[in-house]
């Protein structure tokens, strides 16, 4: 079993993760390469996080996701207690290297090969 924390500072960020889902899905980055402004995104807005890899090969392969709010906390402990149930539910997708699209095909292959399905 796959397990991640995110924090969100209000409710419409949670669907932030089914939105990175379909632009990982649609070949595309994760924001456009050049902001509003014209300058060039930075290299860590144009990545995608661990958990979104894996919530793409899931939404490929039709596996399960099962998302659970666990608590709302005040905005000035959000980052406290996100590390400690990191720590108390023992994720295993919390501080994973981010990656491009590009590299999604071999990521998603690799991933596949590293996981037993049975």
């Amino acid at each position: 079993m796959l397990r991640y924390i995110g924090k969100a500072s209000n409710a419409s960020r949670l669907n932030e993760y089914p939105r990175n889902v379909e632009k990982i899905l649609a070949g595309k980055t994760r924001r456009p390469i050049l902001k509003k402004d014209g300058l060039p995104q930075s290299r860590g807005n144009l990545r995608y996080r661990h958990v979104h890899l894996v919530l793409a090969i899931a939404e490929n392969n039709g596996w399960l996701i099962e998302h659970h709010a666990i608590e709302n906390a005040d905005k000035e402990n959000l980052n406290e207690r996100e590390q400690l149930l990191i720590n108390q539910y023992d994720c295993n997708m919390n501080n994973k290297d981010t990656w491009s699209i590009e590299e999604f095909p071999t990521l998603c292959d690799s991933f596949l090969k590293s996981i037993n399905l049975n």
